[in-house]
């Protein structure tokens, strides 16, 4: 699907699981790498932070999409 020339994908609960954010510092012995876990029931919209509760969401550019944000985009939540 097609909203404002960016495609929409809609992801369940289960495409949310096992994630983690890696922090890469630059530092004068090299590169160092901090992996931090996800929980899997904490899910948030990428755009204004509020926790996504209702599923299948929008993601658009890899950006999940609470229903509001989405609705402002342009598309119909309900």
């Amino acid at each position: 699907m097609k909203l404002n020339g960016d495609t929409v994908e809609w992801w369940g609960k289960e495409k949310f699981q096992n994630r983690e954010i890696v922090i890469t510092t630059l530092g004068k012995d090299g590169n160092t790498e901090q992996h931090i876990s996800i929980p899997n029931d904490r899910i948030l919209c990428d755009l204004c932070g509020d926790d996504i509760m209702r599923f299948p969401i929008p993601v658009i550019s890899n950006n999940a999409l609470c229903g509001r944000c989405y609705n402002n985009y342009g598309g119909n939540y309900g």
